[in-house]
């Protein structure tokens, strides 16, 4: 998508998620300040319960104003709406209900994904997303403008742990390009908390909870702005014994809770669902999220709630959190691929179907270094090419990357033309530039190799794979995936899902190996 196809449209109204922060206020601020340039009708807008309180927002709100306000109910004759920093549907952010509607995110995807959307898991903040769009549309005078500057810069700061969690190579040249307004900046950092929000942080603090066998801790907050219970988190998480933290705090009509996880083995977006699993939602990011348990949805599922005592519910709600927790780390396995070969005893062995997908050297089309997006169904991602990199269009319309010493390994090539015959096709670009670049024009058909075999097993349960390439990011299969190793490579581990297994693989009409 590009800002221009947003033009079509005279009643745009911009929505951030509710509570929103300085990451979603500075990307709606943006796309905000592009429409108005253009003449179209815009509002900024958030709803949920409760209105932004939070000093340092309500002072980036004041002075670089940014006329975001809070409703209730759509605004009437919008034709559009745009949520940024969240995801229609969201778990995060109340559904004002529109025909047309689009996502701009940095969160992980929520199926199914828009026409039109922009989701980019892999990119720190919506601001660098917000940025690299006017970039693109060479909107420079919206790019030197001094508030959208500043907006961008602290959006940034705030999402990534003060730049230590910048993910992308885009979020680095943001940083590095911006000019800002640096007395505001200053005045920002230093206004994260009331003297009030202070105490409650002080009164949480000293009553945490913490369980050292899974080193994590459990506060509890007195109702405040739920962007305090994320700076609770943030500080909690410091302490060297504490690798997973979560801070809530009771609301009327439900609870409010934040997670913090440094530990590899547990994806903070992947922990917040789990905890609000049938009775609520929960999602974020891999090292930051949170999520809300709605008390009318854990009635309906728990008898002995339902017939507490209202003091007795808001005990017993936060109570669910604690054992949630424990049953979460009893709830998956974890396989750590790549130190020593994997025993593949309880496995059956399988062979590729001679099926055709496509393939292209990806240095046939662009040179080694190119930072490459790759934009599918499933996701968008970024890929660095390399002089052995060959990108695979695969049978289920899924683009991947693997290693010219693997495709040889595991196709037949052939000189074939291939031809994309899925819903859509795949959208590949220069990540700078922007500019599309037409791979499926050189990608030829081959046809997967009866000698690449593995040994696979159906998973059980929910299971955590580190692989041998990627020793900081887990593969996750749940019950019914396949787990896989190469029977060339037994430390090669990782998880084929269900429904790609079944329709490439088959089992092995006899084992070479036991001849």
């Amino acid at each position: 998508m590009k800002l221009s196809d947003l033009l079509k449209y005279d009643h745009v109204v911009v929505q951030c998620h509710d509570n929103p922060d300085a990451d979603a206020i500075a990307s709606g601020f943006v796309l905000y300040s592009y429409l108005k340039k253009y003449g179209k009708t815009t509002e900024l807008v958030y709803s949920g319960k409760y209105e932004i309180q939070k000093s340092n927002l309500t002072l980036m709100i004041s002075e670089l104003e940014i006329p975001v306000k809070h409703v209730k109910t759509l605004p009437k004759g919008t034709e559009l709406l745009v949520m940024v920093d969240c995801q229609y549907d969201g778990g995060n952010v109340t559904e004002l209900k529109c025909e047309n509607h689009i996502d701009i995110d940095h969160h992980a995807r929520k199926d199914p994904a828009n026409d039109g959307s922009i989701i980019r898991g892999d990119i720190g903040s919506c601001s660098t997303i917000m940025w690299f769009l006017l970039k693109k549309g060479k909107e420079e005078s919206l790019l030197q403008d001094m508030k959208i500057k500043t907006a961008l810069y602290y959006g940034l700061y705030t999402d990534t742990s003060y730049f230590a969690e910048m993910t992308n190579p885009l979020d680095k040249e943001m940083k590095d390009s911006l000019t800002y307004d640096k007395g505001l900046i200053m005045k920002l950092k230093n206004s994260n908390m009331s003297f009030e929000e202070l105490k409650i942080a002080a009164v949480s603090l000293l009553g945490y909870e913490y369980y050292s066998g899974n080193r994590y801790a459990i506060l509890k907050a007195e109702p405040c702005d739920p962007n305090i219970l994320g700076l609770i988190s943030d500080f909690v998480l410091e302490v060297d014994s504490v690798d997973i933290c979560i801070v809530y705090t009771t609301l009327k009509f439900g609870i409010k809770f934040s997670v913090r996880s440094c530990e590899k083995a547990v994806n903070a977006n992947e922990l917040a669902a789990y905890l609000a699993s049938g009775i609520g939602s929960g999602g974020g990011r891999k090292g930051k999220a949170g999520g809300m348990l709605d008390f009318k949805l854990i009635a309906q599922s728990d008898e002995y709630y339902r017939n507490a005592t209202e003091d007795q519910r808001f005990y017993l709600a936060a109570d669910i959190l604690r054992k949630r927790m424990d049953c979460y780390f009893h709830s998956y396995d974890v396989i750590y691929a790549g130190k020593k070969p994997y025993d593949t005893s309880d496995m059956d062995l399988y062979e590729k179907k001679e099926i055709e997908v496509g393939y292209v050297k990806a240095t046939d089309v662009v040179k080694s270094g190119t930072l490459l997006t790759i934009g599918m169904l499933e996701g968008i991602i970024d890929i660095k090419i390399r002089p052995d990199t060959y990108i695979m269009f695969g049978i289920k319309g899924e683009v991947y990357t693997i290693s010219e010493k693997k495709f040889e390994a595991t196709y037949v090539s052939t000189d074939r033309k291939y031809d994309f015959i899925k819903e859509s096709a795949p959208d590949l670009s220069d990540t700078f530039s922007g500019e599309k670049i037409d791979f499926l024009d050189k990608a030829k058909v081959c046809i997967s190799s009866r000698s690449y075999r593995i040994n696979a097993r159906r998973l059980e349960r929910t299971t955590k794979v580190f692989t041998k390439w990627d020793n900081d990011a887990y593969m996750l299969g749940e019950a019914g995936d396949m787990l896989a190793v190469r029977e060339d490579d037994k430390k090669d581990v990782y998880v084929i899902k269900k429904d790609v297994f079944d329709l490439t693989y088959r089992k092995a009409k006899f084992d070479e190996s036991a001849t």
